[in-house]
């Protein structure tokens, strides 16, 4: 049929098909792979970018463990330099430690006696729990936990109140927290019922002895 022998109507109605058939394969053959490519795209970005946040989590989760052992080992580094006596010092520092509180609280100590070093029991060894079900696995005990401190005790002699003694002794546990009363025996003194005689025994941590050389075969 050629455009000659269409008529107005039948050429609109003629375009008008042609137009929806064009819409038709379009949708079907371009707009409808696009939307579908579309949203298989936006499932994968959407994948992809859950993936992200997991992994920038676990990222920062790690910061921030690295930043508290950092802490941590910075707090432990503190205490064990603040209150931990190296070897060589002895009794040293606590003796004057001693001796300048209790001048400041009102005892007079008449003496310390050093009673040396005492070794700290060291905590059993304890084999990891077998999983269930399972028995528990035959062979070598686990090796014991490195030994690193000692304590160090001291005999203190002295007279002064009942308060005196207290304030002294909470002075010294506040300036180290290690710090302990092992002993404390507390006497009258004949005639002077405001004073008494004071024996206590204390002691605090120090370095341990480096442990001794493997024998050579």
């Amino acid at each position: 049929m050629s455009n000659e022998l269409l008529k107005g109507p039948e050429k609109r109605i003629l375009g008008g098909l042609l137009l929806a058939g064009a819409a038709v394969l379009t949708h079907m053959f371009v707009v409808k792979p696009m939307n579908e490519r579309r949203a298989q795209i936006e499932a994968e970005t959407g994948e992809i970018n859950r993936a992200s946040e997991s992994a920038l989590a676990k990222i920062r989760s790690i910061q921030a463990m690295r930043a508290e052992y950092a802490t941590i080992s910075n707090e432990v580094f503190a205490l064990t330099n603040s209150y931990v006596v190296r070897q060589v010092l002895g009794s040293y520092p606590m003796e004057q430690e001693i001796y300048t509180l209790a001048s400041e609280v009102g005892f007079a100590v008449s003496g310390c006696v050093e009673l040396g070093k005492t070794r700290t029991p060291d905590a059993p060894p304890t084999a990891a729990a077998p999983a269930r079900g399972k028995p528990a696995a035959k062979g070598k005990a686990p090796p014991p936990p490195l030994h690193r401190y000692d304590r160090f005790q001291m005999e203190v002699r002295g007279s002064g109140s009942y308060k005196s003694v207290m304030d002294l002794i909470h002075s010294l546990e506040e300036r180290n927290p290690f710090f302990s009363i092992v002993s404390l025996n507390i006497s009258a003194v004949q005639g002077r019922p405001e004073s008494h005689n004071v024996n206590f025994k204390c002691e605090w941590p120090v370095d341990a002895d480096p442990p001794p050389a493997p024998k050579k075969k």
